[in-house]
């Protein structure tokens, strides 16, 4: 009869902790986002000018899964982020460091050419260091090394594909 209900007891305290991780796996937490950030246009590796990139939204976290940004993302020098109601969604994959963007507009999601920015980007966990490129082939980053780190491991072809080169090897931005 002792050993009955210690295994009774086993089980049930089992059940709780997987109940409870279920749960808290389940649970965001969340950061608001707001801020502009100063950044440089890069063309072929070379400074060209000068940009800031505005973000607004949330940030989410959760305990056991990647982390998310759904909002705004505007980028001055390039006018196909610069719409009204365009949403924008970056996506970390755990453990790695490379990122996707995509964007969304009254409820459908957008081609690469129609957002003017291509789907990888490299970006620090509190959003103040990245780099990304548009559809042209310009790197908009927040540093020349930044720039550096992103054209040594992501190239996009003007027809719309990427590729990335030894992407674990990717350092950590900030």
């Amino acid at each position: 009869m002792q050993v009955r209900k210690r295994i009774r007891v086993i089980v049930c305290a089992l059940i709780m902790i997987a109940a409870a991780i279920w749960v808290t796996d389940k649970l965001p937490f969340t950061q608001e986002i707001d801020q502009t950030v100063k950044a440089a246009v890069y063309r072929d590796g070379v400074f060209a000018e000068n940009t800031s990139v505005y973000m607004k939204g949330e940030k989410t976290r959760y305990l056991f899964r990647p982390n998310s940004f759904v909002g705004t993302l505007r980028i001055s020098c390039v006018a196909e982020t610069n719409v009204e109601d365009l949403q924008t969604q970056i996506s970390w994959h755990g453990g790695e460091l490379l990122q996707t963007i995509g964007h969304f507009y009254r409820g459908a999601f957008l081609s690469a050419s129609e957002h003017g920015l291509a789907y990888y980007l490299l970006i620090s966990e509190d959003m103040r260091e990245f780099a990304l490129m548009t559809t042209d082939g310009s790197v908009i980053a927040t540093s020349a090394a930044a720039c550096q780190l992103y054209t040594s491991h992501i190239s996009y072809d003007k027809g719309g594909h990427m590729t990335a080169y030894d992407a674990e090897r990717i350092s950590e931005l900030g």
